[in-house]
């Protein structure tokens, strides 16, 4: 995945006040794309150090080979600069893991509840995004007149619905970010929900056999939002969809969680996989979140 080259510009971002969540009571919302199984087999994430520190502690894992790596601080996200399938993607960020084997890890616990669309996790998440997103953009140097917002789609739609939860979300996220949405970009045929299946080969094939297209994207920047991240294929048709028509633009992939298997990292690579990097902040703006 590429390398940012503005992250030392902070364009100032025009202070607004929010949208009321309240737009994330509960109706008919999307489902993510992602399934919840399928460990990738490249791992780089980049972990928040205290400001002024030179380097951060990043742990990579190819092929069973662990390394540690500098990175800069990226404000409380996760920044991946790969996953197993990450074609056209610049980056990946997230606010934390979901672990499937861990449901008693809390974060883990308000990302299911969030999946589950349950109205006081949807506000918490919501929540979360106001203060995270801004911080996110402002930190890459992007110039917000010149990116966009874009919701990833479920399962059983063709365009992404005003009345999903992604939708809406993303539209959240665009407006504290003081950036422009566009819910209409990307269209699909219908296909399975992955979740349904675990065999990566069997995932592939059906986005692949979905057809991502790209209306013509009038911006520099891309940032796509979906709930969840896994193996990062959905992310990755959209991104290709949106650089085929869209030539030389940058595009990100923006979710809340990263599924993952706490146990197979544990077991496979010695590699221990938490949430505790997540400033304490954003968890009291979630639980506060009414």
């Amino acid at each position: 995945m590429g390398k940012d080259h503005h992250e030392h510009q902070r364009p100032r971002i025009a202070r607004r006040r929010p949208p009321d969540p309240g737009i994330f009571a509960p109706q008919t919302y999307v489902v993510s794309l992602t399934g919840s199984r399928v460990a990738p087999s490249t791992l780089a994430v980049a972990f928040e150090q205290p400001r002024g520190s030179r380097i951060t502690r990043r742990e990579r894992v190819r092929d069973g080979e662990k390394q540690v790596l500098g990175r800069s601080a990226y404000h409380g996200w996760m920044a991946f600069d790969e996953l197993s399938e990450a074609d056209g993607l610049t980056r990946a960020f997230t606010i934390g893991y979901r672990f499937t084997d861990d449901p008693q890890d809390p974060w883990t616990a308000r990302f299911n509840a969030f999946k589950q669309q349950e109205r006081k996790a949807l506000r918490g998440g919501a929540a979360v995004m106001r203060d995270a997103v801004p911080k996110l953009v402002s930190g890459l140097g992007l110039d917000t007149s010149k990116t966009i917002f874009i919701p990833a789609l479920s399962s059983d739609e063709t365009v992404a619905s005003p009345d999903g939860v992604l939708w809406r979300l993303t539209q959240y996220c665009a407006t504290c970010a003081g950036v422009r949405f566009e819910g209409d970009r990307i269209t699909k045929k219908a296909h399975e929900p992955l979740h349904k299946h675990t065999d990566a080969a069997q995932r592939t094939a059906i986005l692949a056999a979905a057809d991502f297209r790209s209306r013509e994207v009038f911006a520099d920047n891309v940032l796509i939002l979906d709930d969840f991240i896994t193996r990062g294929a959905t992310m990755s048709h959209i991104a290709a969809a949106i650089l085929k028509r869209n030539r030389g633009l940058r595009v990100f992939a923006v979710s809340l969680g990263k599924t993952e298997r706490r146990g197979y990292w544990r077991e496979k690579y010695d590699v221990t996989l938490s949430n505790e990097h997540i400033p304490p902040q954003w968890e009291r703006r979630w639980m506060n979140a009414t």
